[in-house]
């Protein structure tokens, strides 16, 4: 080989191998990149300003509520200071005669009970949800005392009646508020109805079938909260409860669903309780069914949609709606005639007409 054949030689070796380090750099450049890519999906900087945010302003409120009671414990000469509970829906302007620096934007995301901050779980959204837990802030209602197991009858770990006295003595404690004793995985039907003197019920984060009627005819009943773990299949658990104004249900829970304190089934193609003080409700299309009793003893009902996909309306679906007199219907007259042929849907109910795309029907 002579030198003009080893120049060139050499000139292809190094042209060979600055294209194989070009080839290795693209390649590492590429991983690099998609490393960068996969890191920033990850942890989102909007998402983690946002977090930062919020549990800046969650320790704020916080700490200005840790004064306030450290300056009313030292008021407090006599020791017969009440801790500091808000009520049901507390607004801005409660919340801000301890905590001066709530907004408007946290509002019925937040109240206090026993001196203490704490959230309303399905006002918050599932990212909220985390960072609250991470900050220990609890739910509302965890300071209240489970009932305890011998107020009511058992059958194995069904409820399937009460003590009177027992029972009312509990709740006489908690100012009206059933905290269901995790032991319980059913209420029987009609286990618990009639009792004049529950307030506020409150589900436990334990596997829990509600049953039918469970809670029917509880005259004072004025909101239920319903955990992740507790299933509602049977309409009118809450039946004929006229001041019931809202079913808080857990945004984890897979059971259930709910829409303006509407309850529903999973899937909401069944409408399972309305609650007895609801006075509009535009059902969701996605529903089939309207159970028994789901507007049972809805007092101050006046307005209801009705979709066109609804197959069946079930016995007494508007009974005692007294001030509802007429239905929308978004099909037609013939479809409104098949749903309801044979039913009791509208017994002891003040409809008289129904009005649907082509023309009304009059009851």
């Amino acid at each position: 080989m002579n030198k003009k054949d080893i120049k060139n030689f050499t000139k292809l070796t190094r042209s060979g191998i600055s294209l194989i380090v070009l080839i290795i750099t693209i390649i590492v450049v590429i991983i690099l990149a998609s490393v960068v890519i996969l890191t920033m999906s990850k942890n989102n900087p909007l998402k983690s300003a946002k977090e930062a945010t919020f549990k800046s302003d969650v320790r704020n409120f916080q700490d200005e509520l840790a004064v306030y009671v450290g300056n009313q414990v030292l008021m407090d000469y006599g020791g017969t200071r009440e801790k500091i509970t808000t009520s049901e829906n507390p607004k801005v302007d409660e919340m801000q005669n301890y905590i001066l620096s709530f907004t408007k934007k946290y509002e019925e995301k937040f109240g206090i009970e026993d001196d203490e901050l704490v959230y309303f779980p399905d006002k918050v959204t599932a990212d909220e949800k985390k960072w609250l837990e991470n900050l220990g802030i609890k739910l509302v209602g965890y300071s209240i005392k489970e009932a305890s197991e011998d107020c009511f009858e058992w059958v194995g770990n069904s409820i399937t009646g009460y003590y009177d006295n027992k029972l009312k003595e509990y709740l006489t404690e908690t100012n009206g508020v059933l905290k269901i004793p995790k032991r319980c995985k059913d209420t029987g039907y009609r286990a618990l109805s009639g009792i004049s003197y529950i307030e506020k019920i409150i589900t436990q984060d334990e596997n829990l079938n509600l049953s039918a009627q469970a809670f029917i005819h509880c005259p004072n009943l004025k909101s239920v909260y319903i955990s992740k773990n507790v299933s509602v299949t049977e309409a009118s658990v809450f039946g004929c409860c006229p001041n019931l104004i809202k079913i808080e249900v857990d945004n984890e829970n897979k059971n259930n669903s709910s829409q303006d304190g509407v309850l529903y089934d999973k899937n909401k193609t069944k409408l399972i309780q309305a609650p007895g003080a609801i006075e509009i409700c535009k059902i969701p299309d996605s529903v089939e069914i309207i159970g028994f009793q789901s507007f049972a003893d809805c007092k101050n009902l006046k307005e209801v949609e009705i979709p066109e996909g609804v197959t069946k309306i079930d016995m007494y679906a508007f009974n005692d709606c007294t001030s509802l007199t007429s239905i929308k219907f978004k099909g037609t007259i013939s479809q409104w005639n098949n749903i309801v042929k044979g039913s009791y849907w509208n017994s002891y109910s003040g409809i008289t007409e129904i009005l649907c795309t082509d023309g009304m029907i009059t009851l």
